[in-house]
């Protein structure tokens, strides 16, 4: 039988393995170390597995004594997988430290801390290669949410931290925290819901309530690379509630009550080409039911939705056709919901070999 070419393994084969072989494959000689640590290799690594929004997409969520979940949606049949986080105890050392909490994620990485510790002690972690990076504490006080923003323009990747109007963003590549705008005047006799913080490439959403009426609600928009306030998202036709945002599918995702529907309705709506396309609407009477949010298709379907309850933290699978639910049944999930510990639960990445210098790995 004859060899199979050197090249055809390292260009063909090796690219499209998972990232737990081939940080077992480092081991097999300096050569393959080299060729799997280089720019090149992860950058053709993420091209071969990362083919359309339905491929290598892993399901993460926070558990306890200081482990993340990790379901591969690619293979919903296997069982749940347990993470524990890499880093030594003194890190992120405290009476709190098994309570470890995602606070952001984008396509390759996660920003975790402890859950009560709302300024200090964030760390970047990438859940595949175990890799992290401690971030500089952030003096600035209050009680922020994040956002993560990798910038590929300049190979940069920027945590975003918004506490009542002050954003400030850190930047990998500087090391440095910068602040970057307080409250605007547009926005007087406004209040921002920091809580539905939401950010989606380089754009970060959130919601403003009026002070005199609650349900005179704003959709804005700051874009991080310009460091400015852009125009307002207008909300979805017939201005429903809009009180929660998330990303799905890659797509700027408002959750509310649609005026039209009947009562005890939750609608939800995605951004596509700038106009708002109503996505679901769950229907019951059970106020638990309602209040869910999307996180991504079922493999190799556009018309199943794997949904969370968020205060029962159950998982259901949703059909847009026939508008029913039906029971998750993954190996290795927590029933009762007792290791989630916070309301942004479930986080959607790309499994890659990617990490922290710059964005670029290293060996």
């Amino acid at each position: 039988m004859s060899k199979i070419p050197i090249d055809i393994v390292e260009l063909c084969i090796l690219p499209r393995l998972p990232v737990k072989s081939l940080l077992r494959f480092k081991s097999v000689s300096k050569s393959w170390r080299t060729l799997i640590s280089s720019n090149d290799f992860i950058l053709l690594h993420n091209r071969q597995r990362d083919l359309s929004s339905d491929e290598n997409r892993v399901h993460i969520f926070p558990g306890e004594s200081c482990t993340l979940h990790l379901h591969y949606l690619d293979a919903p049949l296997a069982p749940v997988s347990l993470c524990p986080y890499p880093w030594p105890q003194p890190i992120l050392s405290s009476r709190f430290s098994d309570e470890i909490t995602i606070r952001a994620s984008c396509e390759y990485f996660l920003l975790v801390s402890r859950w009560y510790s709302h300024s200090s002690g964030l760390v970047l972690l990438n859940p595949f290669t175990r890799i992290y990076y401690e971030i500089p504490d952030n003096t600035l006080s209050g009680y922020p949410k994040y956002g993560l923003y990798l910038d590929e323009d300049h190979d940069d990747l920027k945590v975003v931290r918004v506490a009542g109007w002050k954003i400030t963003i850190f930047s990998l590549k500087t090391n440095l925290w910068t602040l970057i705008t307080t409250k605007p005047m547009m926005y007087r006799g406004y209040h921002m819901e920091d809580y539905y913080l939401c950010v989606n490439k380089n754009l970060l959403y959130t919601i403003l309530h009026h002070y005199n009426d609650y349900w005179n609600i704003r959709i804005i928009c700051f874009d991080i690379q310009a460091k400015q306030w852009t125009k307002d998202v207008p909300l979805p036709s017939n201005n429903p509630y809009v009180f929660d945002l998330c990303v799905f599918d890659g797509l700027l995702c408002a959750l509310g009550c649609d005026k039209e529907a009947a009562t005890g309705t939750l609608s939800a709506w995605v951004m596509k080409d700038y106009s708002w396309v109503k996505l679901m609407t769950v229907v019951s009477n059970n106020t638990g039911d309602r209040d869910y949010r999307p996180i991504a298709y079922r493999k190799g379907s556009r018309h199943e939705i794997l949904c969370r309850r968020i205060w029962r933290s159950e998982l259901f699978w949703y059909n847009l056709r026939d508008k029913e639910i039906s029971k998750v049944d993954f190996k290795g999930y927590p029933e009762d919901g007792s290791s989630y510990n916070g309301y942004h639960l479930d986080h959607i990445c790309k499994e890659s070999l990617m990490n922290f210098r710059g964005v670029r790995p290293q060996s």
